[in-house]
């Protein structure tokens, strides 16, 4: 009997999510970020490098999460990497695996690397790791809004973001 009664408690506790919380600070960071419907005005990672390189600017992006370069995700802060999104008609294929589809490597060969990094008010790197967050993974296509900047001599976009979308499938 007493074996039972230590499994009921132990059954409610972990239904009712007893001691998995998270900080109050992480509800307010998504509310101030997550953006709930998609931006309309999005643009491509060629388009964003396109732009004038002279100063900062506002940019809305349409990528996928991953660099095909190095880790993906930063642990420690909510950050990570951005790769053009493929195409609709070929990112929709059943089973598609862009790391082993060769338009998708050429195309990663040749990006340049896109990196997004989500700051505090202070303009500290939000101290939590970006999946944790905001429930994103590598290989989610994203609309990211913040101020770019590119330095074309290492072929790195840099935006600081005020939104993310996740586009849901």
């Amino acid at each position: 009997m007493r074996y039972l009664t230590g499994l009921l408690v132990c059954s409610i506790a972990i239904l009712s999510g007893c001691g998995v919380s998270e900080p109050p600070q992480w509800k307010s960071w998504r509310d101030q970020f997550v953006l709930r419907a998609k931006p309309e005005e999005a643009i491509t990672i060629a388009q964003a490098i396109a732009l004038p390189a002279d100063q900062e600017q506002e940019i809305t992006i349409f990528a996928q999460i991953g660099g095909g370069r190095g880790d993906t995700f930063d642990n420690k802060n909510a950050s990570f990497l951005l790769s053009e999104a493929p195409d609709e008609a070929h990112r929709g294929k059943p089973g598609h695996d862009p790391d082993g589809c060769p338009f998708c490597k050429q195309k990663m060969a040749n990006a340049p690397i896109v990196t997004v990094g989500f700051s505090n008010d202070q303009g500290q790197p939000i101290p939590v790791d970006a999946r944790k967050l905001f429930g994103v993974n590598k290989g989610d296509i994203v609309v990211v809004k913040g101020k770019s900047s590119y330095e074309e001599s290492m072929k790195i976009l840099t935006i600081k973001a005020t939104g993310l979308h996740v586009v849901r499938k």
